[in-house]
């Protein structure tokens, strides 16, 4: 091939590293809608554990297989906002991935 390939132009790129969404997290976001403003956790482990990093790559890869998700599925509806994190709790130690839905203030525009 002497330039690029322009067969599938225009057409959605199906990148073949992205993860797939865990089985058990469409139904925890459905969760997370019906209690805006709580904390709805995924996952926890232990920093000090020695697979600790690849929990970490694993979650990175998750954060983005949700948001996929989320846009397949329509987007979050109008004044709500998904929040997917992950932090570690100062109280156990452990790191926990969590999601919560959060109001968002609908913008009014000023008139010109």
């Amino acid at each position: 091939m002497s330039g690029p390939d322009f067969t599938h132009c225009g057409q959605p790129v199906e990148w073949t590293d992205a993860a797939p969404i865990d089985d058990r997290f469409p139904a925890v976001l459905a969760l997370a809608y019906a209690q805006p403003g709580v904390d709805i956790e995924l996952c926890r482990w232990s920093p000090d554990e020695p697979v600790a990093t690849a929990y970490v790559e694993w979650w990175n890869g998750q954060r983005g297989a949700i948001r996929r998700h989320l846009a397949a599925e329509g987007g979050s509806p109008v004044g709500t906002k998904l929040v997917v994190s992950r932090r570690t709790d100062k109280g156990d130690g452990l790191a926990k991935c969590y999601v919560r839905v959060d109001r968002v203030r609908p913008r009014i525009r000023a008139a010109s």
